[in-house]
């Protein structure tokens, strides 16, 4: 299976939208724009040592990524949840650096493919 299909799904949006390109780019844009706040507030759990705050985020971020069918995120932020649901916050920390590696491989990656389907 190639990369891209575990880390983006773009047929899932495409699907969810009936084709509708517009809608897509518009539900990505306001995914990377409220995510970044997301993926800030994974770095500062991790700093803080806090799991109230670490479930949250991780949980709101799963949801949004999946939502958009960015499936690696997903899962990352799957594991940090269950890692600060059982107060592990050392694995939390330790774990919490993959969000923003994701977070910056799905920019490129989603980039990458909607720039292929403009040409």
């Amino acid at each position: 299976m190639p990369d891209q299909a575990v880390t983006f799904n773009p047929g899932y949006l495409e699907d969810m939208s009936g084709g509708d390109e517009e809608f897509v780019r518009e539900i990505i844009g306001t995914f990377f724009e409220t995510s970044r706040d997301l993926v800030e507030g994974i770095r500062a759990a991790a700093e803080e040592g806090s799991a109230e705050k670490g479930i949250y985020v991780a949980h709101t971020l799963k949801g949004s990524s999946r939502s958009i069918g960015a499936l690696c995120l997903g899962d990352i932020c799957e594991s940090l949840e269950k890692l600060a649901r059982a107060s592990d916050m050392a694995g939390f920390a330790a774990e919490a650096p993959r969000v923003s590696e994701a977070f910056v491989a799905l920019q490129a990656e989603v980039a990458q493919v909607y720039a292929a389907k403009a040409a």
